[in-house]
């Protein structure tokens, strides 16, 4: 029997310790995914404290989710899976920053003919992850449509 403060020796017996709430599992799994987490948030954020802080991300959401670990994939695809969703909700936090609601106006008002539309109440829950699949002006109609704006 493993003593608790021990390591465990293999990924699948961390996994199951950490879905038992061992911190122990939880750092072995830390310890042997940190540098290949860190090395793709940085890859996508090009700044390293941004990627510092998507790690610490990415684990903490690791670590609240492992019990929905269900060993269907290698850990290492759950865990990546994990970083992609961290990392791009980052992006879209950043690109919605950085992005002047001001020049969404003037390029909608040159879109209809100088005529300005109005941007009408809050941005819609969900919305703004499916604002990069589909085209910002059917979006908005069928946000009317809907009834929602």
């Amino acid at each position: 029997m493993r003593m608790p403060t021990e390591l465990p020796q293999c990924e699948r017996d961390a996994v199951e310790e950490a879905q038992r709430g061992s911190t122990a599992g939880f750092e072995f799994l830390y310890r042997c995914h940190e540098r290949r987490v860190y090395s793709f948030c940085l890859r996508v954020s090009r700044n390293p404290s941004d990627a510092e802080e998507l790690v610490q991300t990415t684990f903490l959401q690791a670590f609240r989710k492992i019990a929905t670990f269900r060993g269907e994939c290698e850990f290492t695809t759950w865990l990546h899976r994990e970083t992609v969703k961290v990392t791009r909700m980052h992006l879209q936090r950043h690109l919605l920053r950085s992005t002047p609601i001001e020049s969404h106006r003037e390029r909608r008002s040159a879109d209809h003919g100088g005529c300005a539309i109005p941007l009408a109440g809050p941005v819609v829950a969900g919305a703004v992850g499916s604002l990069d699949r589909i085209h910002p002006e059917r979006a908005y109609a069928e946000l009317q449509t809907a009834g929602t704006v």
